[in-house]
């Protein structure tokens, strides 16, 4: 008797599945025949805006329709506002600008003036994290030396804290710039290797270099 009750049930349940699905059937039906009319009823006189989102609509009953379906991008998660240095804790601020002062002024650092100094430190600290102060001395003190070494790029003081400041934020500082120029510089500049001029192996020795050692960034 439970059988019978059982089996009667999921009979019933099986026919009302498949009413269900055929009723969805006759109403997709008839729902694609009116768009058609309608299509052909009205889309001369629709607006450029009505048909972009009539097109719109239409390809994804396409793609339902084919298998093809285009999943709704989720919306890319944004990073977390960094509050700015100016705007950090009083005692944390300040003793970053006076590291970022101290640094701007020094003769190792960038040797400014002390009104461009603190002028330094100003822009610094309002456009950037105080996170991020120490990493960029250490990586400017570290790519001007190496700019301006004989042993490295040769440029003028003023050149080397140029480029020193242009690259820092890109820099990884545990890439050994200093030794892996100097042989690419050697291999190159050697009658036994590549037999350039001084200035063509430079210019081999820095391209060599780059994709390693400027392939980092800063977090900001």
């Amino acid at each position: 008797m439970n059988k019978f009750l059982v089996t009667s049930t999921l009979a019933v349940l099986s026919m009302s599945t498949f009413a269900n699905t055929a009723q969805l059937e006759a109403q997709v039906s008839k729902l694609s025949k009116k768009v058609h009319r309608l299509t052909q009823m009205n889309v001369d006189t629709m607006t450029r805006q009505e048909l972009r989102a009539l097109k719109k609509h239409l390809k994804l009953s396409v793609g339902i329709l084919t298998g093809n379906t285009v999943p709704t991008p989720r919306p890319t998660p944004q990073p977390p506002v960094q509050r700015m240095c100016a705007n950090d804790f009083a005692d944390v601020f300040q003793a970053t600008f006076k590291s970022l002062k101290t640094f701007a002024y020094a003769s190792d650092g960038l040797d400014m003036t002390s009104m461009g100094a603190t002028q330094f430190a100003q822009d610094f600290t309002e456009n950037n994290p105080c996170s991020i102060a120490s990493e960029m001395i250490s990586n400017v003190k570290r790519l001007k030396k190496f700019a301006y070494s004989s042993a490295g790029l040769d440029m003028t003081s003023s050149g080397a804290k140029a480029y020193a400041q242009d690259k820092w934020s890109s820099f990884c500082s545990d890439y050994p710039i200093e030794s892996e120029f100097k042989a690419h510089y050697n291999f190159a500049y050697s009658s036994t290797g590549m037999d350039m001029t001084s200035s063509g192996a430079k210019k081999y020795a820095i391209d060599k270099v780059a994709s390693q050692a400027f392939s980092c960034r800063a977090q900001f």
